[in-house]
């Protein structure tokens, strides 16, 4: 429920701004950020084909998401652009980046920032995306968390949707 979401939100931002660089709360408002993104991105989807929620839900997951910038990427800059630029991505995928740096600097020891700004960052605008390296975030988070086989399954799937298949798989090794 969108409205639920909403005034977690706000609840959130108000915590925050009482204590503005407590990490977990930062990471739990770029959560809501998403959460939100998803929301409104089912529902679209909803109202454009008409399939199934639990496909839906899918397709707006952050790792959906990462996987279609790549490729996008790898067809013309001008669609990655044009993602880049669509209402909900700036709406509520730049807050959720947003919220995710700050917990990064507040504490930069947590896995779960570093992957989630890897998988948002290229779905930003690309003088933001400049800013963050993808391969520094999932390698970061892998040596915060190194025997860790749910931080190396992670890196590893957010390696191969970018491309780098032998990393991914030393990862998944």
């Amino acid at each position: 429920d969108l409205t639920k979401v909403d005034e977690s939100i706000t609840r959130f931002q108000a915590a925050i701004d009482r204590v503005p660089d407590h990490a977990e709360a930062r990471y739990r408002l770029a959560e809501l950020h998403l959460l939100r993104y998803r929301v409104r991105a089912a529902e679209q989807l909803k109202e454009a084909i008409g399939a199934d929620d639990e496909i839906i839900w899918q397709f707006t997951s952050p790792l959906s998401l990462h996987r279609r910038c790549h490729e996008l990427k790898e067809q013309s800059a001008a669609s990655l652009a044009e993602l880049r630029e669509q209402p909900l991505i700036r709406q509520d995928l730049v807050p959720a980046v947003q919220n995710l740096l700050a917990a990064r600097r507040s504490c930069p020891l947590m896995s779960k920032v570093h992957f989630g700004l890897a998988e948002l960052f290229i779905a930003l605008p690309e003088k933001d995306a400049l800013q963050l390296d993808e391969i520094n975030l999932v390698q970061t988070a892998v040596q915060l968390a190194p025997n860790d086989p749910e931080v190396l399954f992670r890196a590893g799937l957010l390696d191969w949707q970018a491309g780098r298949d032998a990393t991914a798989r030393a990862e998944w090794r």
